[in-house]
């Protein structure tokens, strides 16, 4: 499970990135959702077409609800790509933990919702593994990633395939 470590927090990088890149498209379609709905309704009033019953500040709220979207997509984005380049040096277990579970917000986006969850929980079972811990408090006794790897070998609990053959 060690060596997934690293395959996680890339993962987590791009998923990341595709969370902020989601959330910049969603700030910038509040004011433009406001901007085509005012335009409608006025081409629509103009063309003597009956005007639908919205509430008064609807674009307004639209707009709102757009850029908060985004701007918790770009939070959860940032969190998880600062995890993503911890966790590849084997730092910030509890970072990365966090960052999981609030990769949720992302949901509502729907964008990256499976994906999202799909990483929750491959992340979680790679992040709360007992070997995994035990990487990461290497780390933070001043062990590199390359000298963490090598203390892992292989499989489970540092078992190198070569081991495994000679103990059967």
């Amino acid at each position: 499970m060690v060596r997934q470590v690293r395959l996680v927090a890339v993962l987590s990088i791009v998923q990341g990135g595709l969370e902020c890149l989601a959330g910049v498209l969603y700030v910038a379609m509040g004011p433009l959702m406001r901007t085509f709905l005012d335009a409608a309704l006025e081409q629509q009033a103009r063309e003597g077409g009956m005007r639908p019953q919205l509430p008064p500040a609807f674009a307004t709220w639209m707009a709102v609800v757009y850029a908060l979207l985004g701007l918790a997509a770009l939070a959860v984005g940032a969190l998880r790509i600062v995890a993503g380049i911890r966790g590849l040096k084997y730092r910030g277990r509890i970072l990365g933990i966090v960052s999981f579970a609030v990769g949720v917000a992302s949901f509502f986006t729907c964008y990256c919702a499976p994906t999202s969850l799909a990483l929750m929980v491959y992340g979680l079972i790679v992040y709360l593994n007992a070997d995994v811990g035990r990487a990461f408090e290497m780390a933070k006794g001043g062990a590199s990633a390359d000298q963490i790897r090598a203390a892992f070998p292989c499989g489970e609990a540092g078992v190198s395939p070569a081991q495994d053959e000679r103990q059967r």
